[in-house]
């Protein structure tokens, strides 16, 4: 019987699976006979980011930085970086039944806008939402697309897929690898 992956890659809002995967993965186990396994690098990844280990460093990265601020914004700041580091409290509410109470669900959703905005200052060019992951590359430019997959510094897929994703799969006899 033929091994598959399917992969579903960064990029996509994490705060709920993308359906289509379990979908095609029924029909190829059901119809095709295929043996098929899922990785949602998606949620992966943003695992990854917006972790306590990462925010804390983006923070001591952050009061390192150079910029200089006045005393109100210095202290707004700090309440951002405060609230930040309570991101592992937000992913345990979004994968909760305190995500219904609407309260709960409103504090996580800032916790986790403070941790984007402090990562966001200190990734490089890099434009990190629920939404979209944005690199500072022209999408449409063969050569610029090209440059970023040796650009380690503006190009946080590199290490992920390093580390995360290519040691996982050498170590799998797949048949076949899919990406959404």
């Amino acid at each position: 019987m033929p091994k598959t992956l399917l992969v579903f890659p960064p990029g996509w809002s994490p705060v709920g699976p993308y359906l289509a995967l379990p979908v095609l993965k029924s029909y190829l186990q059901e119809v095709e006979q295929y043996k098929v396994d899922i990785v949602d690098l998606n949620v992966e990844f943003y695992d990854d980011l917006l972790s306590f280990r990462h925010v804390e460093e983006c923070c001591k990265r952050y009061r390192e930085s150079k910029d200089s601020f006045s005393s109100n914004v210095q202290l707004t700041i700090e309440l951002i970086q405060k609230s930040a580091l309570n991101v592992d409290e937000a992913k345990d509410i979004f994968r909760s039944k305190r995500y219904f109470n609407l309260k709960e669900r409103q504090y996580a959703e800032n916790i986790f806008r403070n941790a984007l905005y402090i990562i966001n200052h200190v990734s490089y060019g890099v434009k990190y939402t629920f939404n979209s992951i944005d690199l500072p590359y022209d999408y449409y430019s063969t050569p610029e697309i090209m440059k970023s997959l040796a650009d380690t510094l503006h190009n946080p897929f590199i290490s992920f897929y390093e580390t995360a994703f290519l040691k996982r799969i050498q170590r799998e006899k797949l048949s076949l690898l899919g990406f959404r």
